[in-house]
């Protein structure tokens, strides 16, 4: 009898659920359709887009390759192509099309162009690392022809970052600041690279050859002993 009244109660059970699901049904079949055919649509869409993406991508990168090529043989006809190139490119082609044009300027002499090249790849660049490459290719070059306080400015941002670039940075500003006449500032700068060692090996080597030139630290002429050794500043700030 309890078997009985329990079946009876699983099928009115069974019969209420149809009930409200053909209820449901009624009021939002269509848009559950809608939204199936939608899913359906959108997903056909996204296949063919990806599909075409890749393809596309594809052949920007073939004619980037191309115009890289044509940069050896053709340097003129080759920048202005990739001018054009950047004008129409998407992502990081921008970026990567400024700074192969930058490298021809910078062969050809334009260091101005070169560098002004170089700044509007880092505004292009759409991860961090690419843009600190343009940054420190920019520093280089502005090396050259910006004073020592401009190139500090170019310098702070990739050194503040701590980034992959961060310490050629500060190498560079190191070096430069040798040669501003800044020797204190210079031996700062190698004596923290040369003992991070989070610093690639290489760079903290050239920073102890370097601090053998530099030599030890000036002795005070009032106490008659070595002054005391600079406390640490974060680069960019005078001493």
């Amino acid at each position: 009898m309890e078997a009985r009244v329990s079946d009876i109660f699983e099928e009115v059970e069974e019969r209420l659920r149809e009930d409200k699901l053909q209820v449901w049904w009624r009021k939002y079949g269509m848009y559950a359709i809608g939204a199936a055919v939608g899913l359906v649509v959108f997903v056909g869409l996204y296949s063919a887009w990806t599909a075409w993406q890749e393809s596309n991508n594809r052949g920007i990168g073939e004619r980037f390759v191309a115009l890289q090529q044509q940069a050896l043989t053709d340097p003129a006809g080759a920048e202005k192509a990739l001018k054009d190139f950047q004008k129409n490119a998407h992502g990081g082609y921008k970026s990567l099309a400024e700074m192969e044009r930058a490298g021809v300027l910078q062969a050809q002499g334009d260091l101005a162009g070169a560098i002004a090249a170089l700044d509007n790849a880092a505004k292009l660049a759409p991860e961090p690392v690419v843009k600190q490459s343009a940054q420190l290719r920019a520093a280089y070059i502005a090396a050259e022809t910006e004073p020592f306080a401009a190139l500090e400015a170019r310098l702070k941002p990739i050194i503040d970052e701590r980034g992959p670039f961060s310490y050629l940075a500060r190498e560079l500003l190191a070096v430069e600041a040798y040669e501003a006449n800044l020797p204190e500032r210079s031996r700062q700068e190698f004596t923290y690279l040369e003992t991070a060692f989070e610093a690639p090996e290489g760079v903290r080597q050239r920073a102890g050859s370097f601090l053998q030139v530099l030599g030890p630290a000036p002795v005070s002429a009032a106490a008659g002993e070595p002054a005391s050794a600079p406390a640490p500043v974060k680069t960019g700030e005078k001493k």
